[in-house]
């Protein structure tokens, strides 16, 4: 029977191979944790509030730090963002590039979010039921009744939305 020369080193590899499956498991956590978190926000075509409410989120977050980024959709979105959005949007800073429109929200979407913000609209029972998190806003006043009444009462919500949030995912 032939003894092996080298113990040592087969149980150091055995051992750096088994502990490096955790460490590339964490790398690939801190990775993840690095990574902005999505907020969707959702109105019923996709074109309006949940446009205004995802701009205003991305800058409050920004300004704080948060690890969080915001997205606008729309249950049965429209063709186009209308020009009452495009326009007085801008004088708060926010440009709407001429080939952006309202995009269609998708399972995939709710599943991955941190949460689901749905503005005068619902999600489905069974959308509702892949959500981590879903809140609902049914005050906003329609934008095309007036930017800047639907813009205050986004803005309000999205200020105690924001305080609420905790500023490293998962906690």
């Amino acid at each position: 029977m032939m003894k092996n020369k080298w113990p040592g080193v087969f149980a150091i590899a055995a051992l750096l191979a088994c502990s490096a499956v955790p460490l590339a498991g964490c790398q690939r956590a801190s990775q993840a944790a690095s990574e902005p978190q999505t907020i969707v926000f959702a109105c019923p075509y996709g074109s309006a509030k949940s446009v205004v409410a995802a701009r205003f989120f991305n800058r409050m977050a920004a300004e704080r730090g948060l690890p969080y980024r915001a997205v606008a959709r729309g249950i049965t979105p429209e063709r186009t963002i209308p020009s009452y959005v495009r326009e007085p949007i801008r004088t708060d800073g926010f440009e709407i590039g001429v080939d952006e429109k309202p995009v269609a929200l998708t399972d995939l979407e709710i599943r991955g979010a941190a949460a689901v913000v749905c503005i005068k609209c619902q999600l489905s029972e069974e959308q509702s039921s892949m959500t981590r998190q879903s809140l609902a806003w049914t005050d906003v006043p329609d934008v095309d009744a007036g930017y800047a009444a639907a813009r205050d009462k986004i803005v309000a919500h999205l200020n105690e939305f924001v305080s609420r949030l905790p500023t490293k995912p998962g906690s």
